[in-house]
């Protein structure tokens, strides 16, 4: 068979290795984006939660008397509070009446009011750069509620997308190297035994038509392996019946041949 031909065919090999792989194709992706969205919300969930401990740490600083909010705030607390190594923190705290007791007023602009003692976290923009900001409701005597908002700048946030996609792409290439491998050592391990069984075709002479060994031959091709040595079968007992025929033809002509040369011996040494 020439190779033109041979590469027209369908190979099974490839065919069962199309519907492995695809499956695969389609879930590598999904769990990249699972790996990607756990690691990326499991980062930002902590980053809130920093958020949350400064809110809490200055509704413990804020003191009510008389109805009336305080925050007695020394600058080197809140030097401590707005510290960071990579983003640059900022907070401000309104009383009731929405008037700033510390911090930026423009950070409380337009935010909406919280409930006491809940949290809400908001994508915006102060000074021109976008921040996270946590915005924490504080009862703050009868009715009244404080408002504590943290704003964060998004370096590690960032930062964590980056981190998170990482881990998504070697997790992806981690699960589907070795799984593109089992396929492909599945596919050849149901393959050999048609290999062999085609070898040992290949080996046969027409004087040598003996079936082939099915012990190992799957069952989904059990039906052709045993048809294909049912007509070796046929070809062996045509072949012995050729053979005997031919013996007998032999025998039958081997006599009259022995006369017709001792004919034509005395032929020859009779006188003309």
């Amino acid at each position: 068979m020439s190779a033109r031909v041979a590469a027209a065919q369908p190979s099974l090999r490839r065919t069962l290795l199309v519907w492995l792989l695809l499956p695969l194709a389609a879930l590598v992706p999904l769990a990249a984006l699972l790996i990607y969205r756990l690691a990326l919300g499991t980062a930002l969930q902590s980053l809130d939660r920093a958020l949350v401990d400064t809110t809490i740490a200055l509704a413990q600083i804020l003191e009510v008397e008389d109805g009336r909010a305080t925050l007695p705030l020394a600058e080197q607390t809140a030097r401590a509070l707005r510290a960071d190594v990579v983003d640059e923190i900022v907070f401000a705290v309104a009383d009731g009446e929405r008037r700033v007791l510390a911090g930026p007023p423009p950070l409380l602009a337009d935010t909406p009011a919280v409930p006491a003692g809940e949290w809400r976290f908001l994508a915006a923009t102060f000074e021109g750069k976008p921040v996270r900001l946590a915005l924490h409701g504080v009862p703050c005597g009868g009715a009244r509620v404080c408002t504590i908002a943290v704003a964060e700048t998004l370096t590690k946030r960032r930062e964590a997308e980056r981190a998170a996609l990482l881990a998504a792409l070697v997790g992806a290439a981690v699960l589907a190297l070795p799984l593109v491998a089992l396929a492909m050592l599945a596919v050849g391990h149901a393959m050999r035994p048609l290999r062999r069984a085609a070898a040992e075709v290949e080996s046969l002479t027409p004087e040598r038509l003996v079936p082939i060994d099915t012990r190992d031959v799957p069952r989904e091709v059990g039906s052709l392996a045993d048809a294909l040595n049912g007509l070796l079968g046929r070809l062996q007992a045509a072949a012995a019946a050729q053979r005997t025929f031919v013996a007998d033809a032999a025998h039958q002509l081997r006599t009259p041949l022995a006369v017709m040369r001792v004919e034509a011996a005395q032929a020859l040494a009779t006188p003309h």
